[in-house]
């Protein structure tokens, strides 16, 4: 109760949040007169989003929604009044999301000089990574952490900063040396990763940028060739040719998975993935359904919440509606008995209903559920009665799913507490998992990763694809408009490139049709560069 908090808070994550919004809408009590007549009011997601982007930018939804997502401004009172709604139902009820945790630290050190104190002789030295995708709020936390020490160190790339439509601030990391007096700046410009000609191409795209710390990468590393640029008549040409090359070049001894195809957006892909598939070539598309997104997973996860937290209505509405007959409305009647109780589970009021003998599963369930028990016993127990709801939904994955929470299970097991395990679940949820003990399947050979080039942040390749390369792709149109997203845009450039370790090829078709019209023309980025960094070819 140090900041004023209830220990047995829960934490929501995007979808936990996106699911609450969809809840609180639907509220007659709130009066937000939306009916089945408002096509056009954004989804949960979209929702979670113009909320969550409002917050992180520090900037009103008025703002947010005008600026990012004028195609709900018809909405903007209804989405304001949705938001303070949201942010009274969870203080009412005890859960945060992610965006709550930053503020109630940032808050609780600005405003409680004992927390601070306490926090700062725990608290020695601080070192921030990626500090060029930090947003203002948690700015404001590393600095009150530091308070006048010097004692803390920040290491980023600006030129990689390419996540601003989070709430990233590029500027923080350049104004660094002005909130820190003393600051020595330290530019490691040896590069391990790419062939020099790579980086004589990637030192072309960043250094017409605008603003930023000038440096000029090397490699002692003997291989790799120049960069490729290469038009084509359409996109089916340019598709056949990444998938030629890739054969080509996977003959040296190399693996499907050490090639990769990133777009600026995951639509411009289509046609590669069907080119791929149509050869059997097989292909990895980063961003499909993460192990923690499962929604046998948020099923038994939910389960957990409502252990930790009797009044988590989200989680309650999602346990009940598994059970038939029992939709939104039953629901709700439920769960307001629940809470009517303080969080007592006791659903003898609903004896007399069909669904009774279900829900009845779950009150001896929290009847007799001890918080002390290991999480991974407690998800075996609960499992007990949720593979009979499995066994009604009609799929052929059955099998699969058991599975999963058998590794859920094992992921449980390393946690003696259930409360640090449901928060490290819920910030950092595993996106896939391998047993450490499970044999690989030798015969089954990984493949091509097909991603988009933010998701690739971070990662390498032998040989890297960026298609339809042309103006309005990249850049996107929408930041034709504005100096600082046309900046980012040449950042999102350069991230893609730079994934490269020893051939980079960036392909174009003649043209594209969009919405904006016709795009025929190569990348203004691919212009700004001496065309001795790279091999050109002629359209086919």
């Amino acid at each position: 109760m140090f900041v004023g908090i209830q220990p047995n808070f829960t934490i929501l994550d995007t979808q936990d949040s996106a699911d609450t919004l969809s809840l609180l809408k639907d509220e007659p009590d709130y009066k937000l007169n939306l009916d089945d007549t408002n096509k056009q009011f954004p989804n949960k997601k979209m929702l979670q989003n113009i909320i969550s982007k409002s917050r992180n930018m520090q900037i009103s939804i008025d703002k947010t929604v005008n600026k990012y997502f004028p195609q709900y401004k018809n909405f903007i009172n209804e989405i304001t009044q949705l938001m303070n709604i949201f942010q009274e139902f969870k203080q009412k009820h005890n859960v945060f999301d992610y965006d709550d945790l930053m503020d109630v630290l940032r808050d609780s050190m600005r405003d409680n000089a004992s927390f601070r104190d306490k926090i700062r002789r725990d608290v020695q030295h601080v070192l921030v990574d990626e500090y060029q995708d930090t947003n203002n709020i948690q700015r404001e936390i590393v600095e009150l952490l530091i308070g006048d020490r010097k004692t803390i160190t920040v290491v980023g790339d600006d030129a990689q900063s390419i996540y601003s439509f989070r709430g990233a601030n590029y500027e923080n990391i350049l104004r660094f040396s002005g909130s820190f007096t003393d600051c020595k700046l330290i530019k490691v410009e040896q590069n391990y990763r790419s062939g020099q000609e790579i980086l004589d191409f990637t030192n072309e795209i960043i250094s017409n940028a605008k603003m930023g710390f000038k440096k000029k990468l090397y490699t002692r590393r003997d291989v790799g060739k120049k960069p490729a640029v290469k038009n084509f008549a359409d996109d089916v040409a340019e598709s056949e040719f990444i998938v030629d090359t890739i054969l080509n070049i996977k003959a040296n001894d190399l693996d499907y998975s050490d090639f990769a195809v990133l777009t600026r957006n995951s639509r411009h892909s289509k046609h590669i993935q069907g080119e791929l598939e149509r050869r059997g070539i097989p292909y990895i598309v980063v961003g499909g359904i993460k192990f923690s997104e499962r929604k046998h997973i948020r099923d038994v996860i939910a389960f957990l919440r409502i252990l930790l937290n009797p009044i988590d209505t989200v989680a309650w509405h999602r346990v009940l509606k598994l059970i038939g007959g029992i939709g939104e409305v039953r629901a709700s009647e439920i769960v307001e008995a629940i809470k009517a109780k303080g969080g007592l589970v006791d659903f003898s009021a609903f004896a007399d209903r069909p669904y009774y003998r279900e829900i009845e599963k779950y009150e001896k369930f929290y009847r007799t559920a001890n918080l002390e028990t290991p999480p991974n016993q407690l998800i075996e127990d609960i499992v007990k009665f949720y593979r009979d709801l499995l066994k009604q939904v009609k799929s052929n994955n059955y099998k699969s799913r058991l599975e999963d929470l058998e590794v859920l299970a094992t992921i449980a097991s390393k946690y003696s507490n259930l409360k640090n395990f449901l928060s490290d679940f819920a910030l950092e949820p595993p996106s896939h998992w391998q047993d450490e003990n499970e044999p690989q399947e030798e015969e089954k050979e990984k493949g091509v990763t097909v991603s988009t080039i933010h998701s690739a942040k971070g990662l390498e390749w032998h040989t890297v694809f960026i298609p339809h390369a042309l103006d309005g792709i990249i850049p996107s149109v929408k930041s034709l408009n504005s100096p600082a997203e046309l900046e980012e845009e040449r950042r999102v450039f350069y991230v893609g490139a730079s994934r490269a370790k020893e051939n980079l090829f960036i392909t174009m078709p003649a043209y594209v049709p969009s919405y904006d019209g016709i795009l025929d023309k190569p990348s203004r980025f691919i212009k700004e560069i001496d065309e001795n960094c790279y091999d050109t070819e002629k359209r086919h």
